[in-house]
């Protein structure tokens, strides 16, 4: 414990006592092995101590796999099945204040226990959908000859499994499909310490079941609105003629689908037309665990003459600008039914059902929308999509990004100013937001008013790089787009010395074999980084020798 120690002090006639910094305790680590499955305290404090020679107790303990407590001052612990394991655990002091050490960790070597029952992994190949009796037990054993039985069952896929009452086998039916799965540990059931297995896995090869029902796609034709029963049990059987009954069915996406007896009445929707499908599975009426996959029913659908018909039309106006349409003008029902707008892919459907669209400012002499009508009185009636083609003249108030026309030579770093020749209009502010280009011939980047373009060394000809305008308001995400085409010249390698299988180069930039800008296409930062020399063995080799400081060899070519 912490002693306080007297200080006098004569000048202000007074006493002081100063207590000594409580420290915290450390807990090291420790290394034990254990048997498996056998309960062991571990003296983890031990080998720990407390700078003060304060007490010390455990105040915290998680194992990774088994299982521990604190008791009596010691860790209690258990392992199931593992092969080592780690506890980390803490230490408190009772000084004042109390203090808690850094995490330690205990090593734990979990050692064969000889006394634990064995269980082997099992396969079986057996028909799909039948029921089998599987004795699991018949290559497990227990090394003293304790009674052992299944316990437990983890896991089953595409399957059932039910432990029967012995406890020594278990009731297995597999689904559909190719493989089943399932795993079990066995355990004793005499002993008092009760010892288990590891958990083993069981996998089954499904076969196929000479007993299954055969089932083979329909098809149906009908027309939108129009209920239509479709015997689907007509084309399917069984092999030995045993009756069979649908089991299952799904929904259409464009319709519904019921059960009408041995049949399903289809109804697709009034105002759809195309083709819609549903699944549907059958089985052994009097064996309902017999069962087939899926079958599809394919069902061609036209359209119900009564709905109204959407005629195409064609609108022009301003780019960017809003232009009201009034596209019922040349529509119609058969009936004479009243119509109205339903819905349109662009645009919005105004109170007296006309379609006011603005269309993109990139969008240059032409658009186009879809629309559909329906009955006033009748929501599920409605026409197909409907196209509206629609002519743009120019917006003089837009900007407009003139092209740009530069010459550089390859692997040299080249910056532009697109905006010095783009014009405004009304736009009181042009933003650069965004550049590309073939990455597999340069790279291109912004910064502030200015593209940075570089050529791979390799590139030659003419090369585009685009970008991307907004004005200062942010009115639209792009307003504008304008390119910048490259004339880049090809930039030689120079392979001055070709002997002794040794291609060395050099390139025509002249920066030697050192400080040559690195390839496009290697990141952002490349501008301030350099590639090393040119030069190669062997002569023919894809890969470039690295120097550190800069070669010569041989003479140059002109």
């Amino acid at each position: 414990m912490k002693k306080p120690f007297l200080t006098l002090l004569f000048a202000g006639a007074f006493l002081v006592y100063v207590q000594a910094q409580n420290q915290a305790p450390v807990a090291l680590p420790d290394s034990v092995d254990v048997m498996d499955q056998v309960p062991t305290l571990i003296d983890v404090m031990a080998n720990d101590y407390d700078p003060d020679g304060d007490e010390i107790f455990i105040s915290f303990v998680a194992p990774l796999l088994g299982e521990a407590r604190v008791e009596n001052e010691m860790i209690y612990y258990k392992c199931t099945g593992y092969s080592e394991d780690q506890i980390r655990y803490k230490i408190k002091d009772n000084g004042n204040p109390s203090l808690t050490s850094n995490h330690a960790l205990v090593h734990v070597n979990v050692l064969t226990n000889p006394d634990v029952p064995v269980a082997l992994p099992d396969t079986f190949e057996l028909p799909e959908l039948q029921t089998h009796n599987l004795n699991l037990l018949a290559n497990d054993y227990d090394l003293i000859g304790d009674e052992i039985k299944i316990m437990e069952i983890f896991s089953p896929l595409n399957c059932i499994v039910q432990i029967n009452p012995d406890s020594t086998s278990v009731t297995f039916t597999s689904k559909l499909g190719a493989r089943s799965y399932f795993s079990y540990y066995i355990q004793e059931t005499t002993t008092e310490e009760r010892y288990r297995s590891q958990r083993v896995k069981v996998v089954i090869t499904n076969t196929p079941n000479p007993d299954m029902p055969i089932i083979t796609p329909d098809s149906a034709y009908t027309t939108g609105g129009f209920a239509i029963i479709i015997p689907v049990l007509e084309n399917d059987m069984h092999p030995e003629g045993d009756p069979i009954e649908i089991r299952s069915y799904t929904q259409a996406t464009n319709g519904s689908v019921h059960q009408v007896e041995d049949a399903l009445l289809y109804t697709p929707q009034l105002s759809f037309s195309g083709v819609d499908d549903f699944k549907y599975s059958i089985r052994k009426t009097d064996d309902p665990g017999i069962y087939t996959r899926d079958a599809t029913v394919t069902v061609y659908v036209s359209k119900n003459p009564d709905c109204p018909v959407g005629v195409p039309d064609v609108a022009s106006g301003v780019t960017a600008m809003p232009i009201l349409i009034d596209v019922l003008a040349n529509d119609y029902d058969i009936n004479g039914d009243a119509l109205i707008l339903k819905d349109v892919s662009a645009g919005s459907i105004t109170a007296d059902n006309k379609i006011i669209f603005q269309s993109s400012p990139l969008s240059l002499v032409k658009d186009s929308l879809l629309y559909r009508v329906r009955e006033a009185n009748n929501p599920e009636s409605y026409s197909e999509w409907t196209k509206v083609n629609i002519q743009l003249s120019l917006n003089p108030d837009l900007p407009v990004a003139v092209e740009d026309y530069v010459t550089t030579r390859a692997g040299i770093p080249l910056t532009i100013k697109p905006l010095a020749n783009d014009i405004k209009n009304a736009a009181d502010t042009l933003i650069l937001r965004f550049v590309g280009c073939d990455t597999r011939f340069g790279e291109a980047w912004l910064q502030h008013d200015s593209v940075f373009y570089v050529p791979a060394f390799q590139t030659n000809g003419i090369q585009e790089v685009k970008y991307f305008l907004t004005d200062g308001d942010y009115t639209y995400p792009t307003i504008a787009i304008g390119k910048i085409f490259v004339n880049v010249v090809n930039q030689k390698y120079y392979d001055s010395l070709v002997i002794n299988n040794i291609n060395a180069g050099v390139n025509a930039n002249g920066s030697l074999f050192s400080k040559q800008f690195r390839l496009p296409g290697t990141g952002q930062a490349y501008i301030n980084n350099f590639m090393q020399p040119h030069y190669r063995f062997p002569a023919n080799a894809s890969t470039n020798t690295l120097f550190l400081s800069s070669l010569w060899i041989g003479g140059l070519d002109d």
